[in-house]
């Protein structure tokens, strides 16, 4: 039986984190992003292989076993945008961008997949093999870390101050964060 979830639930739990940060960074610039592969069996990696070879189709994947996707490292994105999914430049310039400065890495070969390998020092032969890279860091982006040391700084840890601080957004810009650690450094 094929399995091809598009769960980002089936994600090793520290990918899935991640991954969740990504789709909130990449909504926050405007691209609603969804997510078309998690995690893959061999039955199905094979069956997708095939595609372009042996059945119509376009090629879709240059392996024949699962590596990254079997271990619950990897998932496939497109923009969540019908008629726009696969080719908006912008979208995946951007994408491209913040999940490199994640630490995901990026096939040349194919553009929707994106992987934890910290940072390319897993290969897919080793994974396979079962020797799987660290636990990825859970991304922090500007605004989180100027929000961390501003809540350090001062001792800032209720969620109702912060709301009342930003009265009442539902979030917070860089320059809504930016005005407020301003304010409080003079």
């Amino acid at each position: 039986m094929r399995i091809d979830s598009r769960d980002i639930n089936d994600l090793r739990p520290d990918v899935k984190e991640n991954v969740r940060i990504f789709i909130g960074i990449m909504a926050d610039k405007g691209f609603p992003v969804g997510i078309s592969s998690t995690y893959r069996n061999d039955e199905q990696q094979a069956y997708l292989y095939e595609q372009g070879r042996t059945r119509p189709g376009s090629v879709v994947t240059w392996s024949k076993v699962t590596t990254f996707h079997g271990a619950r490292l990897a998932f496939d994105i497109f923009q969540n945008i019908r008629g726009k999914e696969w080719n908006d430049p912008k979208f995946w310039a951007a994408a491209d961008e913040v999940l490199d400065k994640m630490g995901f890495s990026k096939l040349s070969n194919e553009k929707p997949h994106a992987q934890w390998s910290d940072r390319g020092k897993y290969s897919g032969t080793q994974v396979r093999s079962g020797v799987l890279p660290p636990p990825m860091p859970k991304y922090r982006d500007e605004i989180a870390e100027l929000v961390l040391s501003i809540q350090k700084k001062y001792g800032l840890n209720s969620p109702d101050l912060w709301i009342s601080i930003i009265k009442g957004t539902k979030t917070a810009s860089k320059d809504h964060v930016r005005a407020l650690f301003e304010k409080f450094n003079k």
